[in-house]
């Protein structure tokens, strides 16, 4: 996202897991435990269907 302050950047605490064909495997609240858990968790499942 950009904002008038070239030198500025604003950002989410959304991590977006994408997989190799570029299909969005699932949207997280890096800052909620659970959510980085369940991150980890599609991660290694999509490690395995590679």
């Amino acid at each position: 996202m950009k904002t008038q302050d070239k030198s500025s950047f604003i950002h989410t605490e959304n991590f977006i897991l994408v997989d190799k064909e570029g299909h969005i495997r699932g949207v997280y609240n890096g800052t909620l435990p659970v959510d980085v858990e369940r991150l980890h968790r599609h991660i290694d499942i999509l490690r395995k269907e590679s």
